[in-house]
């Protein structure tokens, strides 16, 4: 049997098979936009249906070979849409969402009402793959920096923009300025304005990481935390110094995680 895992972000739904009993954590994973191109519209049930497919399809399994479902959302919309999916799709199947203000998990040291799902599930699994004291750095629609204390409790972070939404407002906000699509750049000093626009927001971006995370080391009991980077984003980083791990799949197996090792839950 396996698992269905859906990560529900605010630029992309990321769905995922893995069995249910190996010990080691082999995925199939597909990804989906969260809205449509012109931004106006978030994914439909057709979309995520159609998607769900093909990812059983490449995973050469079946809906009915799906036990459970576990999904992490920052998307009440989308999650709407994800439920109602499985509930016509694979009714047999309970689906269970994480709920940071209900959850049993992990111990928070935050307002749970306001804490995203995706942040409590990469702290989790940072704590039991990585060890603690541990800072997660996540690299998507927003940058997040988030300490997990030696006890394993979620502490809080750091919020801001990420590299794609600097680039989309720098485009929309300026009357030349081209949209680019950011990548580590080649060269620091760029001899056109795309190249220019990559430079600078790669390094706001990481100079922005780098000064939260080395501030969060001058705190008490973080010197010697161990620095995850991840994130939809996080493999155009994943070589500076900075960064002890990069495991782009951190929350997925955090899912896998909670299911695994607190398997009364979800009974």
């Amino acid at each position: 049997m396996n698992l269905l895992l859906v990560d529900i972000g605010n630029s992309d739904v990321v769905i995922a098979v893995t069995p249910v009993i190996r010990e080691d954590d082999t995925f199939v994973v597909h990804r989906v936009a969260t809205r449509s191109s012109d931004g106006q519209a978030y994914v439909t049930c057709d979309d995520m249906q159609r998607e769900i497919t093909l990812l059983l399809t490449q995973a050469q399994t079946h809906a009915r070979e799906i036990s459970s479902c576990i999904m992490a959302s920052v998307v009440p919309q989308v999650s709407d849409t994800m439920k109602s999916v499985m509930s016509e799709y694979m009714p047999h199947c309970p689906m269970h969402e994480i709920r940071p203000d209900t959850q049993t998990f992990m111990r928070v040291d935050y307002d749970a009402h306001c804490l995203g799902a995706d942040r409590l599930v990469n702290a989790y699994a940072a704590s039991i793959l990585y060890g603690t004291p541990a800072i997660v750095v996540d690299v998507g629609t927003g940058a997040t920096i988030d300490a997990v204390s030696k006890h394993g409790v979620f502490e809080g972070g750091i919020i801001f923009p990420g590299i794609f939404v600097c680039a989309d407002v720098l485009h929309t906000h300026t009357a030349q300025l081209p949209r680019v699509v950011p990548k580590q750049p080649e060269k620091l000093v760029g001899k056109n304005t795309e190249e220019c626009m990559q430079s600078g927001l790669y390094h706001q971006c990481l100079g922005g990481i780098v000064h939260a995370v080395e501030a969060m080391k001058q705190l008490p009991h973080y010197a010697h935390a161990y620095v995850i980077l991840t994130g939809g984003y996080s493999t155009m980083f994943k070589h500076e110094p900075l960064f002890n791990a990069c495991d782009p799949l951190l929350t997925l197996k955090g899912l896998t995680l909670m299911v695994k090792n607190h398997e009364g839950v979800w009974r």
